[in-house]
């Protein structure tokens, strides 16, 4: 595992729970996702720094960086 592959399985496991969110078998691991409307990588929205990490956009228009540090 690296930062990168790290970033690209939580964000498509954050836009599968998004996109699915009517899906039974995925209601109860989709509901707490309710409101956010899109996640981005940190290279996708244009953030400048060489961090990874996500961006969180919810549909009231808050969005929230999800920065990936490596500890070991």
């Amino acid at each position: 595992m690296n930062d990168q592959r790290l970033q690209n399985a939580l964000r498509e496991l954050l836009n599968l729970l998004i996109d699915e969110q009517d899906d039974p078998d995925l209601a109860d691991l989709a509901e707490p996702f309710e409101g956010v409307r899109d996640v981005r990588t940190f290279a996708e929205a244009d953030i400048l720094t060489t961090d990874k990490g996500l961006v969180v956009a919810c549909e009231d228009g808050t969005e929230y960086q999800l920065t990936i540090v490596r500890s070991r």
